[in-house]
């Protein structure tokens, strides 16, 4: 042990107290997230509206012009400038298509469908791999309110969790924030000195 943290957040709570940190989110999850590892956030919900033509991007490409979106749309709207502003978007990538939220329960139970028994990727990076899952089952699980407000109409924080076999990569991702690909990133624009807190 060398003495310095281990995490690459914990020396960087001390420079973000008195900060003005912004979520440009409406996610419970998102700010559950930050909260949860000590930064200390204001939520401005986008209102950019997520309707880019999937054609026209890789799922990574998608998710990244999406919060890029949603990023320059709070900042614009902002009456005083942020220190930090901290965007993101989750979606499912399965065979190629992107799985965004259920429309309705139809889309709902045909998202389960494809992903019963297969593994899919949480952009960015994260594995996830579902159960077989009955039909029965399914039913079920689109008969809750959980999975409507979630990417690939299933919450791993929730319900979920009871169909998910196994997960390779950051489980905060699937929940809707990569927290420690963030932490990395945060330090490292911070080393760099691209970021002055």
């Amino acid at each position: 042990n060398t003495g310095q943290p281990t995490s690459p957040m914990l020396d960087l709570l001390k420079l973000l107290e008195g900060k003005r940190v912004i979520l440009a989110s409406g996610s419970p999850r998102r700010k559950d997230i930050l909260t949860q590892i000590g930064i200390p956030i204001t939520v401005k919900v986008s209102n950019f509206v997520e309707n880019l033509c999937k054609k026209d991007h890789t799922p990574a490409e998608y998710v990244v012009a999406t919060a890029k979106g949603k990023a320059l749309q709070v900042w614009k709207d902002l009456d005083t400038p942020a220190d930090l502003l901290i965007a993101a978007d989750t979606v499912v990538e399965l065979d190629g298509e992107i799985l965004e939220k259920p429309q309705d329960r139809d889309h709902e139970l045909r998202m389960l469908q494809k992903m019963s028994g297969r593994t899919h990727f949480v952009r960015t990076e994260t594995q996830v791999k579902i159960a077989d899952m009955s039909q029965a089952a399914m039913e079920a699980y689109a008969d809750t309110k959980e999975p409507y407000d979630k990417a690939g109409g299933y919450a791993i924080q929730g319900l979920g969790a009871t169909f998910v076999e196994s997960i390779t990569g950051d489980y905060y991702n699937v929940m809707g924030f990569p927290a420690q690909r963030f932490c990395c990133e945060l330090r490292s624009l911070v080393d760099e000195g691209v970021l002055v807190l």
